[in-house]
């Protein structure tokens, strides 16, 4: 119980005219799922490396991969898209245009925001933000534009430990005194071009509320 310990991943689906199969293993061992998007007819799927989270012995190794059936999942490249240590919950969206951006928590020192373009999904831009957001959900409006649903920290920056503390001191000192931040779950817009996110508002919550969900709806009927 104080350990997060992913074993193996499994996948299960309906087939026409028959019901579900039996759990399948799809080699994602260690790995833990964050998102699956669709990009013309090819899945995507951001996944990061989760066995030994916290301890010495933990690689992050965020990756994107692909899959034309969602049982066999391919790497888009030899490298982890993210090569830092404790960066985790890969969140991505494709725009209009096919790019791909991001958004990365690192466990103890803030997030990234991430960019690839179309043409080069394998090749994620970074830029660090001091601030560290749990739980992403990226979501896209009608006009192509991007927010970011997450769990958001009252206390401020992630980067708050003393200066004169070494790189190790200040990140063990930033997590642990995050978890007792008062938390809500806010909405932010993804400013493409500086790569920067904006606070909108916070939900009314009565604690710590994150995993947030979304559901689009259609257009109501201009005639009625």
């Amino acid at each position: 119980m104080l350990r997060f310990d992913p074993r193996e991943v499994l996948v299960t689906y309906k087939a026409k005219n028959k019901g579900w199969t039996k759990p399948v293993n799809v080699g994602l061992d260690g790995y833990v799922p964050w998102r699956v998007r669709t990009r013309h007819d090819t899945l995507y799927l951001s996944a990061y490396y989760g066995k030994d989270l916290y301890n010495r012995r933990h690689r992050s190794d965020l990756r994107l991969m692909s899959s034309v059936d969602g049982l066999h999942w391919t790497n888009i490249s030899k490298e982890p898209q993210l090569k830092l240590d404790y960066v985790e919950e890969g969140e991505f969206i494709f725009d209009k245009l096919g790019d791909m951006y991001g958004i990365a928590r690192m466990e103890r020192s803030g997030s990234l925001l991430t960019y690839a373009s179309h043409d080069s999904l394998y090749n994620w831009q970074s830029v660090l933000s001091p601030y560290k957001f749990d739980s992403s959900l990226l979501l896209d409006g009608d006009d192509d534009d991007i927010y970011l649903l997450s769990r958001r920290s009252l206390g401020g920056k992630m980067t708050q430990a003393p200066k004169w503390m070494n790189k190790k001191q200040a990140e063990r000192f930033n997590l642990f005194k995050y978890p007792f931040t008062h938390k809500v779950t806010a909405i932010f817009k993804y400013n493409k071009v500086d790569k920067v996110l904006v606070h909108i508002l916070d939900f009314p919550s009565t604690g710590d509320t994150a995993y947030p969900a979304i559901a689009k709806m259609e257009k109501a009927n201009s005639s009625l």
